[in-house]
Order: structure tokens, then sequence, then C-alpha cells
């Protein structure tokens, strides 16, 4: 109990700092706002400006923005604060128009609003980025330690500098100190009783077992949970049996959820089939000018439980692209077209994925789904692999985000990692981020 109440000590003044600078954020930009639409100063108590201030605090909330601690660095926690302010902006929308209040408050108005919204994304991502960065500066340098032989530890600093490079350049790495002694490892923990951290490989060898929790001020963790926590993945390596029993426990305990989120899937897929109908016809005529052949492709993909079903998207490829056989699509690839190579980029080949929605062989955020050709190879060369078909496919994932488009078996490995990642830690907050960094990876048209 101690040492709950001591985190919660640690941990609540940053919350509350952070919420502190969210609401004063928040009044400012939209006084400031108010000011620049109608050229007068709004009152600080109005209690419309004060719905939208709680508005924005639940939303941050939900979103995991007053949280600090060492897994964040400064520009990776501006982003999430940037992802964040779409989510306001949402809910301030729906609050809006749900109640009607932009016709009797100028606050609520078309004018005001954006604006607002527009200025606290700025302040809630800078003020996040310089709160990292202060904590980084004030907290003193962490101490890491790894329960484990000279050789396994430096094996496992060399797995954590290949994993910055390829998601993280600019994050600063940890290294881990290597200790195998019960004596060695009380003595480090008395040395380092701040700032500190633990990892080890076997949760049931006697120098972890020696360790109380309870005593100890530095938190005891896996080498599945270190990645977890720091890096958002599961290493296919490292993964134990209870890791994956909890992950197929967490999902018979999420199948509700799993239903609702299958009837949104449906209704989303609908309402932008009708808003994007247009642009997929013109889309279409392009397509059969541009290239002779078909102008939308059909191709066998696994999805949940492993079943083979038929996947739409535009044809992006000239016709006869695979008569050699089935083959990842590298970089540059001669078989992709002039448009098709622009439709790649922005990822909108994919909308007619928007039917495997209607149809439910695919799910709007889940693992990209595979050709059965990759799965049988990819089953043999990669751990664990089948256990992505736990849960329906996706359009977009965690893995889409977080790791380039691969075209190899190391790249399927490094995506199954954050797949399974997804899988274990699935939640709307964690679909509402994949959804809008979807959005920003496709203006930004960063895919191919």
């Amino acid at each position: 109990m101690p040492f709950v109440l001591g985190r919660l000590m640690r941990y609540a003044p940053r919350a509350g700092l952070l919420a502190g600078l969210d609401v004063t954020g928040i009044l400012a930009a939209y006084l400031l706002a108010y000011q620049l639409r109608f050229g007068e100063w709004a009152s600080p108590f109005s209690g419309s400006l004060w719905i939208l201030v709680v508005v924005a605090i639940l939303a941050l909330y939900v979103m995991d923005m007053y949280r600090m601690d060492d897994s964040r660095d400064p520009v990776r926690f501006s982003g999430d604060a940037l992802v964040a302010a779409f989510v306001i902006a949402a809910a301030s929308v729906f609050v809006v128009y749900l109640f009607g209040k932009e016709q009797y408050d100028p606050i609520f108005g078309r004018g005001a609003l954006p604006v607002a919204l527009t200025l606290f994304a700025i302040w809630a991502a800078l003020s996040r980025w310089l709160f990292a960065k202060w904590y980084q500066r004030t907290s003193g340098v962490i101490h890491w330690l790894m329960i484990g032989s000279e050789e396994s530890v430096a094996r496992f600093n060399q797995d954590i500098q290949a994993t910055a490079a390829r998601t993280a350049p600019s994050r600063d790495v940890p290294r881990f100190e290597a200790k195998t002694r019960i004596h060695e490892i009380e003595s480090w923990i008395r040395e380092h009783p701040e700032r500190s951290c633990i990892v080890h490989a076997d949760s049931l060898a006697p120098e972890v077992k020696s360790i109380n929790p309870a005593q100890s001020p530095a938190p005891i963790l896996s080498v599945t949970g270190y990645y977890e926590q720091y890096w958002k993945l599961l290493p296919v390596d490292h993964l134990e049996e209870d890791m994956l029993h909890l992950i197929r426990r967490n999902l018979t305990h999420k199948r509700a959820g799993f239903r609702v989120k299958r009837l949104v899937d449906c209704l989303i897929a609908v309402v932008l089939l009708i808003g994007v109908s247009p642009l997929m016809l013109l889309i279409g005529v392009m397509i059969r000018l541009h290239s002779p052949g078909k102008v939308i492709y059909r191709q066998q993909r696994v999805g949940l439980d492993g079943e083979v079903f038929t996947l739409y998207k535009f044809r992006t490829m000239f016709e006869d692209a695979e008569k050699s056989g089935v083959q990842w699509t590298d970089a540059d690839d001669p078989r992709i077209t002039r448009l098709g190579g622009v439709l790649r980029a922005s990822h909108i080949d994919e909308l007619p994925q928007l039917w495997n929605l209607i149809l439910g062989n695919m799910s709007l955020i889940g693992p990209r789904p595979e050709r059965p050709e990759f799965v049988s190879l990819l089953q043999r060369e990669i751990p664990h692999y089948l256990v992505r078909h736990i849960v329906p496919p996706g359009i977009t994932g965690w893995a889409q985000v977080k790791y380039p488009y691969g075209s190899s078996v190391e790249d399927a490995r490094h995506k199954l990692e954050y797949d399974l990642y997804y899988i274990k830690n699935h939640t709307l907050r964690l679909d509402m981020t994949i959804v809008i960094k979807t959005a920003m990876v496709m203006l930004k048209r960063l895919g191919r």
C-alpha cells in the first residue's frame, strides 16, 4: 500500500499540472477566437464555455494525455496531443449540434469554434512537448538493469538499438546493465532508489523471485512487458505461453465490444460509400482510360479464423502483373502503373474494401489480411503468426501506422509484433488513434 500511494503521489502532480495547462489553453483559445470573430471579449465565466472545457478535458483523459512517464518522449507526446485534438474537435461538434446551442450562443458559432479548436491543438502539442522536455531534464538519468548474463544483455541492447532504428531514430535508447547474482541486484536497487527499471527474461528465475516488488521502487518488467510498455509492440521471439493465453482470454471478455464494433463498421461503410461514390466513379473512369484491364481487382486473402475471402480494391498494376506467379510488391515496382502509384501512395486504392466491411469479411481496424500463399510461408518462418487471425482483418491497423510498407518475411515479422500489441490492447481509444494517424498518413502520402 505505501508503494502504491507513493506512485500515486508521484504521478498526480504531473496530471494536475497538465490539466491546469489545458484549462488555461482552452480558455485562452476560445476567448481569443471570440475576440477575432466578434471584436469583443467573451466572459470567461460563460456556462457554455465551461461545457466545452469539460468536454476537452474528458476527451484528453480518454486519450491518455495525463500520463507522463519514461515511456513518452517529447515528439511522440506532442503528436499524441494533436491526435487528441481531433477527438476534442469531434466531441465538441457533437455536443454543439446535439443541443443546437449555435443558435443562441456565439461561442458555439462556426466562426469561433474552428479557430478556437485550431489554437488549442497548437497549444496542446506545444505544451506537452515542453512538459516532456522539462520532465526529462528535471527527472535525471534513468538507470536500467536486466537480470541476465553479459552476453544475453548485450544481445538485448542490440535488439533495442535495432527497434529504435526502425521505429524512432530520434528517440534516446537505453543501455541496460547486466546483473546475475542476488546480492548484486539488491545492491543495485539500493544505489538507484529513483528513476530505475528492472527487466528480466524469466519470472521463475531465483534472482527475480528474490526481489520484493513492494519494497523496490523500480518497476519490474518481463522482456515482453518492457517492449509493450516502451515500444508499443509484442516481440514474437520473447512471447510466453501465459501471454498468449492472456491475449485469447482478453478477446473472450471483449466479444460484446467486437459486436458493437461490427455495427459501427457497417454504419461507417455505408456512410462513406455514399459520400465517396462520385470519387470512386471518377477513379474508375481514370483507371479504364489509363491502362487496359478491369477497374476492380479481386484477390484472395486470409481472414478471421483462417477463412479465405475475396478482397476488393482498385487495380493499380498492369493486367498481367502476376503472370510469373504471386510475389510481394517491391519499392518502385515496375508492375505498378503511374496512376496506380498515386492511388497506392494515398491508399485510395483501398476504398472498394468498404464493401468488405458490409459483407463482414473485414473490420475498419485490424491486422491487414495476407494472401494464402504468403500465409503458408509466414506461418513456417514466424512464431505465433496465426494468432493474428483470431480477430477480423482490417483496412488499416496499428502495424500500418507504426511500420512502413513491408515486402519480406522480416517485415512481416515486425508487423506481426504490432498486430499482437493491438490484439492484446484493443480499446476504443487505440482505434481512434489509428483512424486519425491513418488519415494523416493518407494526407502526407507516406504510403505506397
